[in-house]
């Protein structure tokens, strides 16, 4: 997927992606079996449930999410992929820097649980 967003971007274009944070999520995970991941999650979606299940199962709807995440990233990982893809300029975002590049992209408020990285084509 990132070897085609390369070739389609233009020289000097840019690539912002966002993907569950690995690092902050099993920081949460350790710091409470995951209850704060589901009370930030709850905060955004009033109506999210574990199903019963124990808050760590949050860990499993983070990471596969339906089926739509195949890899698990955090900051080092990602930027190493990205930058043996080519791109350069990696760089660790917040979700601010996000709405302050691109003006009307609805606020998701998911920080303490999500990886937002820009990147450069060469």
């Amino acid at each position: 997927l990132l070897s085609e967003v390369y070739r389609c971007l233009a020289p000097k274009g840019e690539v912002w992606l966002s993907c569950p944070d690995m690092a902050k999520v099993c920081a949460g995970y350790l710091q409470d079996s995951g209850q704060s991941l589901v009370t930030d999650r709850q905060s955004r979606w009033p109506n999210y449930t574990t199903r019963g299940f124990p808050p760590s199962f949050i860990i499993n709807d983070l990471f596969h999410q339906g089926g739509e995440h195949k890899n698990l990233f955090d900051f080092k990982l990602l930027s190493d992929v990205l930058e043996k893809t080519g791109f350069v300029e990696v760089t660790l975002r917040a979700e601010a820097d996000l709405l302050d590049r691109f003006e009307g992209f609805p606020p998701r408020k998911d920080d303490n649980q999500t990886l937002y990285v820009s990147a450069q084509k060469a």
